[in-house]
Formats: structure tokens, sequence, C-alpha cells
């Protein structure tokens, strides 16, 4: 699951036990920092790739306070592409690791991952619209004392 998630994008950065097999089948003329600056161009543009929808998540949506994460709403509604609706479609669209998207749509994290934050942004997502989801969550887990 680790070299799966890693080619996926989902870590922050590849783990030199990832990357040590690269740099010996390149034969040495690869360091681990030539391998993590590629790692990280790869996860912009596939962020970017995503554009052509998330910038038309624009106005914030009602939340019904204490039925359901915010984010959760935002994610299974339109524009987003139904393909991207579940929690890990949606985490390799947007190279995110799904355990720390789970504690967050649990309440288990109260603010948005900052991966989840440079994710959307690095897409085109508007500032009103990542101040909503990091407001929105936080009214919810008060409501829901931290989601549990």
């Amino acid at each position: 699951m680790v070299v799966l998630r890693t080619e996926q994008g989902l870590y922050s950065s590849p783990s030199r036990q990832i990357t040590k097999p690269l740099i010996d089948l390149a034969g040495g003329n690869l360091i681990h920092e030539d391998i993590v600056g590629l790692y990280k161009s790869s996860q912009t543009f596939t962020r970017q790739s995503q554009s052509w929808w998330i910038k038309k998540v624009v106005e914030p949506l009602p939340v019904a306070e204490g039925i359901i994460h915010p984010f959760v709403l935002l994610r299974s509604h339109s524009p987003v592409p139904h393909m991207y609706q579940s929690r890990m479609g949606f985490c390799k669209a947007f190279c995110l690791h799904p355990n720390s998207m789970r504690l967050f749509e649990t309440g288990e994290q109260i603010s948005p991952p900052e991966s989840l934050i440079v994710g959307l942004s690095t897409a085109g997502l508007s500032p009103v619209a990542l101040a909503w989801i990091t407001e929105s969550a936080l009214r919810w887990a008060q409501a829901n004392e931290g989601g549990r």
C-alpha cells in the first residue's frame, strides 16, 4: 500500500526507502532530492489538472449544522465529478493521504489538513471557498464535540 500510495502522489514526499531502489536502478545518477522534486512537480500537475471543475466551486454550500461534515457535503455536491465524490477518488485527484482526510471528515482533526489546502489552492479553488471549508468544519466540530 505504501508503494501504491506513493505512486499515486498521496504522501507529501516519498521516503528514502522508496527512492533508494529508484536511485539504484538509475545507476546512482539520481539523488533522493531529485526524485522528491520530480514527485512534487507531479503532484502539482495532478492538482492543477483538476482546475477545469474545482474553479466552479465558488459559492459555499448551506450546512445543516451537526448532520454531515461540510467537506463531505462539498465533496458530494455538483460540480464535483462523480468519480471524485468518494474519499479515495478525491484524495487521488488532489494527491491527499486518505487517512488525514478521514480524520478531518470524522472530526478527529478539526482543521483541514495542510495538504488539502495546498491541493485545492494549487488547483484554483477560490479563497472564499477555502475559508468556508475551514470555518464550517470548525463550527461542525464544535457542534459535534469534535465529531465524536
